[in-house]
C-alpha cells in the first residue's frame, strides 16, 4: 500500500470514492432520501477540487498496485481558532476505505 498527497487532479475519484463508501458504510441505517440529499451535498468534483485548493486541508490517497483504495481528509486549524482558544492544530474529518465498513465521518450521516 502506498500513501501519497491528493492533487487538484483527484477531485472526480474522491468525489465517486467518498459517495460509494459514505453509501456503503449508512445506506442500511438511513433512508434514501437522506444518504442522496447528504450525499449530493458532500460529494462532487467540485466539492472535492475546491477542498483540495484550500491549503487547511490535507487530503492521503491509499493506493494498492495504483488504484486509490481509501483516503483520509485533515483540516489543520487556522490561527485565529487556536488564538480563540481551541488546541486543536489538526482534526480528522473523514476516513473512507473502499470494501469495508470502516467508514468514519465527523457529521452524522444525515
Amino acid at each position: 500500500m502506498k500513501i501519497r498527497d491528493g492533487k487538484t487532479e483527484d477531485a472526480k475519484m474522491l468525489s465517486e470514492l467518498g459517495a460509494r463508501t459514505f453509501y456503503d458504510t449508512f445506506a442500511k441505517d438511513n433512508t434514501p432520501e437522506n444518504i442522496d440529499a447528504y450525499i449530493k451535498k458532500s460529494f462532487s468534483p467540485d466539492i472535492q477540487f475546491n477542498e483540495l485548493l484550500q491549503p487547511a486541508v490535507v487530503f492521503l490517497i491509499a493506493e494498492v498496485e495504483g488504484i486509490p483504495v481509501g483516503y483520509a481528509q485533515l483540516i489543520l486549524s487556522s490561527r485565529d481558532e487556536q488564538a480563540a482558544g481551541d488546541q486543536e492544530d489538526l482534526r480528522l474529518t473523514g476516513i473512507s476505505r473502499q470494501g469495508s465498513r470502516k467508514r468514519t465521518h465527523a457529521s452524522n450521516a444525515a
